[in-house]
């Protein structure tokens, strides 16, 4: 499936929240907006019932595959009332501890579980996603979640969303404590990636053929730590061994500590 250079925005209905959103976002992003039936090999942004959702069309099957992003449900939800335990393998490579939390960018955002999680342990996290498509899905989930009387504050005062490439962005912005790579890889079979969210994420941004070069760019900025999340078989980035790594039951994190070069 080739993805457009641009992917506008639908408004099918004449709901007022719908026709509001739609043209905000469009004027503040100059987007154009398509008021045409889709076609069955269609892929546009729309809002339903106030979500911005990516629908690609015939994607899998005969049926629309719907995307949007909402941290307060699914896993990212869950592990919001149930599991901050600070123990956790990526807690500890992140360098989380009692009384201690980091302030950390998550140079890969993708769809922002994991940076939300580090946000809801306590983290100041800056996210950076270059996909403009997956920027916008994040920038809305990251709206509705700060309306949430009991977690608004949490988008509202730990989480700062950029969008453009990390390789260019890391070196003009304030030193962070931690720096998170979790570069897209090839895929396995039985993977995670087969899960529709993960391999639609991988038609729009593709493998990371750069992550090589953005842990070099990492390590020029001299973090106190850097983490690179990797598949429990999958070699380590770079030529160098890491510090030390962490171990999960499918994943592992590898942790760099200076000095690097």
């Amino acid at each position: 499936m080739n993805l457009p250079g641009e992917i506008p925005l639908k408004l099918l209905s004449s709901e007022p929240t719908e026709r509001f959103e739609t043209e905000r976002l469009a004027q503040q992003y100059r987007l154009s907006i398509s008021t045409s039936f889709p076609r069955k090999s269609d892929i546009f942004l729309r809002f339903i019932n106030d979500v911005l959702t990516l629908v690609v069309q015939g994607l899998q099957d005969k049926v629309a595959t719907k995307i949007s992003i909402d941290f307060l449900s699914g896993h990212s939800g869950y592990r919001l009332q149930n599991d901050l335990r600070i123990g956790t393998p990526f807690a500890k490579a992140i360098g989380i501890k009692k009384g201690v939390r980091p302030t950390v960018c998550d140079t890969t955002a993708g769809f922002g579980q994991d940076g939300f999680h580090l946000a809801a342990l306590g983290c100041q996290v800056t996210m950076i996603e270059r996909s403009h498509v997956i920027h916008l899905l994040l920038e809305d989930g990251i709206r509705r979640g700060s309306r949430n009387p009991k977690f608004g504050k949490i988008f509202k005062q730990r989480i700062t969303l950029k969008h453009g490439d990390a390789i260019e962005l890391i070196p003009k912005l304030s030193k962070f404590q931690t720096l998170y790579l979790d570069p897209m890889y090839p895929p396995r079979k039985g993977s995670a990636l087969s899960k529709k969210n993960l391999y639609l994420l991988r038609h729009i941004v593709g493998n990371d053929l750069d992550s090589t070069q953005l842990f070099h760019v990492a390590q020029r900025v001299d973090p106190a730590r850097i983490v690179v999340k990797r598949p429990g078989k999958i070699a380590g980035i770079g030529s160098v061994p890491p510090s030390f790594e962490v171990a999960g039951k499918h994943i592992r994190y590898d942790v760099y500590l200076p000095p690097y070069l």
